[in-house]
């Protein structure tokens, strides 16, 4: 057994970081009554990536695809990105994207992501938190398929313009509907417009509201799961900023209403970085991040003749949890 050195002190409670199994914290609870509770230990993410490059990330990578059971079902669900393509070459992704579920709503751009942002959000969706991923050793089971498009041009081509985000964004959500008809799929967006926000219906969000529904002749009828996230918060915002957190509305095209708009919530606590384990988080544990923009205020600040807008709850469902429902 390993027993950290850092101490968390509170009132009544010591937390002690320590690295056993099951049957020594057995032996350690049946000799004392001086344990409170026992919970899992997380570890940070910068256990995995600082040092000196982490010359064991392919160690650690290797180790989880060794465990990765992929889903036998490729007419299963699938589980479809509308962002910047995904790179399927990473390990972690090549088990679970066909190189044939990987489209682009321009050819000319490929299926590459040559940002990064569709590939991280790819790892979301399948894997959570790679902290705690990584970590473990049970088999990882993955019960659905990874679909990708590239909804956003690369460098070196033109980007697209406001008034075509709803065509666009039709045309790849077609794509794969196209190639794959006999699919069931979810559909998720983490795309938004970042200076347009507030209740009020866009173009792009009335395309969103009509695929879901599917009550467009063009869409044959065919209703929609869609999850568009409802935006970030601006980095480097002081903790008193967010005294009026009902001033960060949710963005264009998340505000549809027939969409299912997703937020962030946090794990992260306590602080337990040595020199900082008297700072307090801003967020309480299972609570929304103090990144998730929020609808609250659109009730309040409309006139009561308009008071018929869809008041956006944000989930912090998973997309687990999202399958079973």
């Amino acid at each position: 057994m390993l027993v950290g050195e850092d101490r968390l002190r509170f009132a009544e409670r010591e937390v002690v970081f320590i690295y056993a199994d099951r049957q020594m914290l057995a032996r350690i609870v049946a000799s004392t009554d001086a344990v409170a509770e026992i919970r899992l230990g997380r570890d940070d993410a910068s256990f995995f990536t600082s040092g000196e490059g982490r010359d064991d990330q392919n160690g650690w990578i290797d180790a989880t695809v060794q465990r990765l059971v992929p889903s036998e079902n490729a007419d299963g669900i699938a589980v479809c990105l509308l962002d910047t393509g995904v790179n399927r070459a990473h390990a972690l992704l090549a088990p679970v994207f066909s190189a044939d579920d990987l489209h682009s709503v321009n050819p000319a751009w490929g299926t590459d992501d040559d940002h990064g942002h569709g590939s991280e959000m790819s790892g979301l969706a399948f894997f959570g938190d790679l902290s705690a991923t990584l970590a473990s050793t049970d088999p990882l089971a993955i019960t659905f398929v990874g679909e990708a498009v590239k909804l956003l041009p690369p460098q070196g081509f033109p980007a697209t313009q406001p008034q075509s985000y709803g065509l666009v964004t039709q045309q790849a959500i077609s794509r794969p509907e196209i190639s794959r008809p006999d699919r069931d799929r979810i559909f998720c967006m983490a795309v938004t417009q970042a200076d347009v926000h507030g209740p009020r219906a866009t173009s792009w969000s009335a395309t969103l509201d009509t695929m879901a529904f599917g009550g467009g002749e063009i869409d044959d009828l065919r209703q929609r799961l869609i999850c568009v996230s409802a935006g970030n918060l601006p980095d480097g915002l002081q903790h008193g900023d967010l005294e009026d957190w009902d001033s960060y509305e949710i963005e264009d095209p998340a505000h549809a209403w027939n969409v299912l708009s997703v937020g962030g919530y946090t794990l992260k606590g306590p602080i337990t970085d040595q020199g900082y384990e008297h700072w307090v988080c801003a967020a309480a544990i299972g609570t929304l991040s103090p990144y998730s923009r929020v609808s609250a205020s659109w009730y309040r600040g409309l006139r009561r003749s308009s008071r018929n807008w869809c008041w956006k709850r944000v989930t912090k469902a998973s997309i687990a949890q999202i399958l079973h429902w």
